[in-house]
């Protein structure tokens, strides 16, 4: 997509599976932690985006089963800011998800992001 930054990002483990409950407090789950990690080193250093911005989600299920497309979602922002693509999930003005292609080993997720 002319315009857009193109980043890969490893398909997101489950919205039910980012959060756990430690003494009281809320806190990413050991999960989470790892997924993000990962997600840094595929990502790399980019060149940030600052300000308000769009993003397209392009999603390829990792197997045939019945799946939430909007569970991606937190965790695929989450990804863009922590990884520095973007300054701030909250400035997002416009997203867009959609699964394409046919389902690959481990499941695939591309993010098209762009200045607003």
């Amino acid at each position: 997509m002319i315009g857009f930054l193109s980043v890969e990002i490893p398909y997101p483990p489950s919205a039910n599976r980012l959060w756990r409950q430690f003494k009281g407090r809320t806190i990413k789950s050991a999960d989470y932690r790892v997924w993000i990690t990962e997600a840094a080193l595929r990502i790399g250093q980019v060149q940030t985006i600052t300000g308000p911005y769009v993003v397209i989600f392009d999603a390829t299920r990792p197997d045939n089963r019945r799946r939430d497309l909007d569970n991606l979602l937190k965790a695929a922002s989450d990804a863009l800011t922590a990884c520095k693509v973007v300054e701030d999930d909250s400035l997002c003005q416009s997203l867009t998800i959609r699964w394409v292609g046919e389902p690959v080993k481990g499941g695939k997720l591309v993010a098209w992001v762009k200045a607003a």
